[in-house]
């Protein structure tokens, strides 16, 4: 009688197989010997049992991609199941996606219209799969809102979430690549669980951003781990990924390899300079205003610009006084709507004073969140920051300033110019935390490597500053743009690719200069080790 291989998902036998059959992991021809479940008669290599993730009954087809076992099902919905395969390019499944990204990677996301009901069927599915397979060896890094069923069916967490759509603080993608080293390291039977509820682009930062730190950090014999987590990256998730994500992806990794330096200088934002006038009304017509935020915190709001098809140009957000700022920056540019109770966004763009060298920045469309894919912003389209190193204006700078053709609204009290789309983020410690990497140091265990990075495209071009700043005093708090303030209608709601060349490993001191910057900024002894996970798994119902 043949030998019985119990399985909480199937109860498999050995079977000889006849004909040609797939393996439903693997993919590849089982020739003679293989397991077949008695139930549901799903096939596989013997050697793959541990690897089957699909539940005893539910027939799903798989879209596997090289390196990687990938589980696309459709059991997140409330329809009847049926098959589904997911494309690599799409941004909203039908159900879940688990993935074995490497053997000891695993990503799991649901799809942001995912119901509550079926989210929660679903995570208990895919806990009692992993604790089958893996026990309670297994991290789970939560990308998204810090949620209580999550932490109750997964004893071992770390919330580390931030905004959809948007990129993660510098030092918290520190800190999670230190997390996920210092877990993988201390067991080898450890694996780690990405879990992301929306959008897959918040994976795509935290593996590519893997991908770089054990590029310089992992031993030779992990390259066929980073083969797969580049392969992963290209194939499912990159054409998910913000510009401002990729852009922050390509800073780390700079910073680790040591061919970026991090620019501690103070920077004082004097202009935002709109080239392409957005069509976002008919006859041309735009009222863009923007909102500045440093650290998900606003920091300032301009007036609104009322621009016509006369100036089709350009326009001048200029800020007075200037603007200082500091770590994580985030501008938001929105169009108000004629009338209308409704904004729009017109661009959303995120970068690292650490990354500014100079006193210039210039986005081209494609380095623009929401512009980049939006056709009402022009091609040729681009946005451009000047600053200066003092609060002072910019002498000569007048020819920056709009003509009297342009006119600027200053009702900021107006509710939906006031109102901030992240004005909640704070209340659950979510998105604004920001805490060190596990052992207090970026680099404790890295060292330098011979092989280059995988290049990842995308980012802002530098530009000389053309004009020293001069020190003349003004106590401003309006613009001074040309032109007249009028009243508000009414209103009720509302990567810069790195040079080819050989790379060289930070000095002692540079390395230090990093980290005492990077605490400037938030980084914090994170309290907590892995290893106490670990051992007390009770006390961790979720790390922060």
């Amino acid at each position: 009688m043949p030998e019985e291989l119990t399985s909480s998902l199937h109860t498999f036998k050995n079977k000889a197989f006849k004909k040609s059959k797939v393996c439903g992991v693997c993919k590849q021809i089982i020739d003679g010997q293989g397991i077949s479940c008695r139930a549901c008669k799903y096939s596989c290599h013997k050697k793959c049992e541990a690897k089957v993730v699909i539940p005893c009954g539910v027939q799903v087809r798989l879209e596997q991609a090289p390196g990687s076992s990938t589980l696309s099902s459709s059991l997140c919905r409330d329809k009847p199941l049926r098959p589904v395969i997911l494309s690599p390019t799409m941004e909203e499944g039908h159900g879940l996606d688990l993935t074995y990204i490497t053997e000891r990677i695993i990503a799991v996301s649901f799809p942001a219209g995912c119901s509550e009901e079926s989210y929660l069927h679903n995570l208990q599915e895919v806990t009692r799969m992993l604790k089958s397979k893996h026990g309670d060896n297994y991290l789970v890094l939560n990308l998204s809102e810090k949620r209580y069923d999550l932490t109750k069916l997964n004893p071992k967490i770390m919330d580390v979430g931030w905004p959809e759509l948007h990129a993660p603080p510098l030092d918290k993608m520190c800190t999670i690549c230190k997390a996920q080293e210092s877990w993988l390291n201390s067991n080898p039977q450890h694996v780690v669980v990405i879990h992301c509820r929306g959008g897959k682009g918040r994976i795509g930062v935290v593996i590519s951003s893997y991908m770089h730190f054990t590029n310089v950090s992992a031993s030779a014999d992990q390259a066929l781990d980073r083969f797969a987590m580049k392969k992963f990256y290209d194939d499912k998730v990159s054409a998910l990924m913000q510009p401002s994500q990729k852009r922050y992806v390509q800073f780390l990794s700079g910073l680790l390899s040591g061919s970026v330096k991090m620019n501690a200088s103070p920077l004082f934002l004097h202009f935002v300079i709109l080239h392409g006038t957005p069509n976002f009304d008919t006859g041309g017509v735009c009222r863009p205003f923007l909102k500045l935020y440093q650290a998900m915190q606003p920091v300032y709001t301009s007036g609104i610009y009322n621009v016509g098809p006369e100036n089709p140009s350009r326009i001048c957000i200029a800020i007075e006084p200037a603007q200082l700022l500091k770590g994580d920056v985030m501008v938001k540019c929105y169009h108000k709507k004629y009338r209308s109770a409704t904004r729009d966004v017109i661009f959303r763009l995120q970068f690292h004073t650490g990354a500014v060298q100079g006193y210039g920045l210039v986005f081209g469309k494609e380095d623009l969140d929401n512009a980049s894919k939006d056709d009402r912003f022009p091609d040729y389209g681009k946005v451009e920051l000047v600053f200066s190193a003092t609060p002072e204006k910019i002498q000569g700078s007048e020819h920056l300033y709009n003509d009297h053709g342009v006119i600027v609204d200053y009702n900021t009290t107006d509710p939906l110019i006031r109102w901030d789309s992240y004005e909640n983020l704070s209340a659950d410690g979510e998105v604004l935390h920001t805490q060190g990497p596990v052992d207090g140091s970026l680099y404790a265990k890295v060292r330098k490597k011979s092989s280059s990075d995988p290049g990842i495209p995308g980012g802002p071009q530098a530009i000389p500053a053309t004009n020293s700043p001069d020190h003349s005093d003004h106590t401003l708090s309006v613009s001074s743009d040309s032109g007249h303030s009028t009243a508000s209608a009414r209103t009720d709601k509302t990567e810069e690719r790195l040079a080819p060349g050989t790379r060289r490993g930070l000095s002692a001191q540079e390395k230090a200069e990093l980290d005492q910057l990077l605490s400037g900024f938030g980084l914090e002894d994170p309290g907590s080790s892995l290893k106490e996970m670990t051992d007390a798994r009770s006390k961790y119902s979720g790390t922060r």
